[in-house]
C-alpha cells in the first residue's frame, strides 16, 4: 500500500507540471515546507489536532507525500529544460550560422518535395570566431536536417555544410520539441547549405548492409510494380 500512495504522489506531480507548465520555484518551495514539516512532524501532531487527524488517515506522512509530489513536478520540469553545456549542440540553437560536420545516422525519410536526414553532429564552427584557431569545436548531438528531394545521401556519409540550428517548435495542440526529443533529437536545421561530403563508412557495418538491402529491395519493388501498388506494398515490407 506505501508503495501506491509514493508512485501516485510522484506520478500526480508529473501530471500537474504537464497541466500547469509552471517555473521550478513553483515546485522547490513546497519541497522546502514540506522537508519541515516532517522534521516537525511530531511537534505538529500533539499540537494541531487536524494534523494529527490526517496523519492517522495516511499510510505515510502528509510530508513524505507533498515532498514526492512536488519532486515529481521537478523531475518533469528538469526532463523539460535540460541544462545544455557548450560540448551539446543544442546549446547553439538560435544563435545564429555554424559550419557543422556530422554523420547519416539513420536512413533518409524521403518525402515529398523533401528528404529528411538524422545526422549525429561531430564538430562545430564559428565563422565569427575571431580566434581561427579555437572557432571549431567538438559537439555532440543529433539534428534532424532537412534538404532537398534531389539529394542523395546515405547512412554512414560524413557531411560538411552550414546552417542555423533551432529549436523545434512548442504548440499549444502539439509540440514538435517533445516528439522529437523521444528519439533524442533537441535541434531541427531546415535551410543546409554548402553541403558536401568529406568522408564515409561512419556507423556500424551492419546496419549500412541491412540499409543497403532495403534500399535495393525498394528500388526493385517501384521497377515492378506501378503505382499505388508500389507504395503500399513498400510500406508492409519495408517501413
Amino acid at each position: 500500500m506505501p508503495l501506491l500512495w509514493v508512485s501516485c504522489a510522484f506520478l500526480g506531480g508529473l501530471l500537474m507540471q504537464t497541466w500547469l507548465d509552471v517555473g521550478w520555484l513553483f515546485w522547490l518551495v513546497p519541497a522546502i515546507i514540506a522537508i519541515f514539516l516532517l522534521l516537525f512532524e511530531r511537534v505538529l501532531a500533539r499540537k494541531v489536532a487536524l494534523w494529527a487527524r490526517l496523519k492517522a488517515c495516511l499510510p505515510l506522512p502528509a510530508g513524505v507525500l507533498m515532498l514526492l509530489f512536488c519532486l515529481g513536478g521537478l523531475r518533469f520540469w528538469v526532463a523539460d529544460h535540460p541544462a545544455w553545456q557548450e560540448s551539446d549542440l543544442a546549446w547553439y540553437n538560435d544563435r545564429g550560422e555554424y559550419i557543422l560536420t556530422g554523420w547519416v545516422s539513420a536512413a533518409p525519410d524521403r518525402l515529398e518535395g523533401m528528404t529528411v536526414y538524422r545526422v549525429s553532429m561531430i564538430e562545430l564552427e564559428d565563422p565569427r570566431d575571431p580566434d581561427w584557431q579555437h572557432a571549431a569545436r567538438k559537439v555532440e548531438g543529433q539534428a534532424q536536417v532537412r534538404m532537398g528531394a534531389d539529394t542523395n545521401w546515405h547512412y554512414g556519409d560524413l557531411l560538411r555544410f552550414t546552417a542555423e540550428p533551432q529549436t523545434p517548435s512548442a504548440g499549444e495542440d502539439f509540440s514538435y520539441r517533445d516528439y522529437l526529443a523521444q528519439e533524442n533529437i533537441h535541434t531541427v536545421i531546415y535551410h543546409a547549405r554548402q553541403v558536401e561530403k568529406v568522408g564515409e563508412g561512419y556507423g556500424s557495418p551492419l546496419r549500412t548492409a541491412l540499409l543497403r538491402f532495403r534500399e535495393k529491395a525498394r528500388a526493385s519493388i517501384f521497377a515492378t510494380f506501378p503505382q499505388p501498388e508500389a507504395g503500399l506494398l513498400e510500406g508492409i515490407l519495408l517501413g
